[in-house]
């Protein structure tokens, strides 16, 4: 019986190191905010090349990765108090900089993943979350000018793809979908017609 406890001390002594060995092989959680930065920017390469392959729904999800890594860096963030728990230094006013521009820009491209794939609502909804941040970001504009083409709301798509213009006048993607609308309005303008003639038609019938 008196082996027992020296091999369950064996065993017990073993164990750590083991668990350990298996962490070192584990790839490292960022922790600082530099890793987190250098994380989400390897996620939107990534997402950069899935676009360029014409995979436009993993290139989405794989933007939408970012936001694992920055979301909580804001120094008013509920994590702000674990972080400083840990010891973990808060993000400098540039690194802050760093996280909203990285934020932005892959919001606005996920926003093209969604207009690509023709979900236009989602489209909008991202290039809502761009505009909160950044209102003259020509890119999401224009993508918000297209997406309200494709849903037949031609005034506000107007109104997008001027302010498009205004910010990226040398745009040709924004200058021909401007020049398209006045042909749109005119055919949307004629159905509308010819569906109130159709509806008084059967009034007076």
């Amino acid at each position: 019986g008196a082996s027992l406890p020296s091999s369950m001390a064996a065993l017990a002594s073993s164990a750590p190191a083991g668990s350990s060995a298996a962490n070192d092989a584990k790839p490292k959680v960022p922790q600082t905010v530099q890793e987190k930065i250098q994380a989400a920017q390897d996620c939107r390469e990534r997402g950069k090349e899935l676009f360029v392959s014409g995979e436009y729904a993993k290139a989405a999800a794989q933007y939408g990765r970012v936001f694992a890594y920055t979301r909580g860096l804001d120094v008013n963030s509920e994590f702000a108090s674990y972080q400083n728990a840990l010891g973990i230094e808060p993000p400098t006013e540039a690194e802050l900089e760093d996280i909203n521009s990285l934020e932005i820009v892959c919001n606005s491209n996920i926003a093209i993943c969604h207009f690509k794939v023709k979900k236009w609502g989602k489209c909008l909804d991202f290039c809502k979350k761009v505009l909160e941040k950044s209102p003259e970001h020509g890119k999401a504009l224009c993508t918000q000018g297209r997406a309200y083409i494709q849903i037949g709301d031609l005034d506000k798509a107007k109104e997008s793809l001027v302010a498009a213009a205004k910010i990226c006048p040398k745009d040709v993607v924004i200058q021909k979908e401007l020049a398209r609308i006045p042909a749109l309005q005119k055919r949307q303008q004629k159905k509308e017609k010819s569906t109130w003639k159709a509806a008084f038609s059967q009034m007076n019938s």
